[in-house]
């Protein structure tokens, strides 16, 4: 089991690391700056939580096999028509279970539809 840390695993994980959170907090200044969450020296306020649930996002992501569960910088199509709260994210969110939900009925019907498109 030790095996598994060896030092050029560690600089891989640690750089990884370092993308997710550049990612992540370059996408919050932007997103917060377009939101007017900004002060006026450059801080976004309760910075610790979002960094939190993106942090715990990605190690959930995965944990279960899937893409990294982070913030991505699309939050700023939402913020400029009008999302300020975390209502934006919940529909966005239950509008993906719906289309999760139907997606074998789709695929039954065949790419043929979605082919021209």
């Amino acid at each position: 089991m030790l095996h598994v840390l060896t030092p050029s695993l560690l600089a891989a994980v640690f750089s990884l690391m370092l993308i997710d959170f550049f990612d992540t907090m370059g996408s919050v200044v932007a997103v917060g700056e377009q939101a007017g969450f900004v002060d006026k020296d450059g801080r976004v306020p309760e910075i610790k939580g979002i960094r939190a649930v993106d942090s715990l996002g990605a190690a959930f992501g995965g944990l279960f096999g899937s893409s990294s569960i982070t913030t991505y910088v699309e939050s700023a199509a939402g913020v400029a028509q009008g999302g300020r709260t975390g209502l934006m994210p919940i529909v966005t969110g239950l509008c993906f279970v719906v289309v999760a939900f139907f997606s074998p009925v789709i695929r039954m019907i065949g790419g043929g539809i979605s082919i021209p498109a």
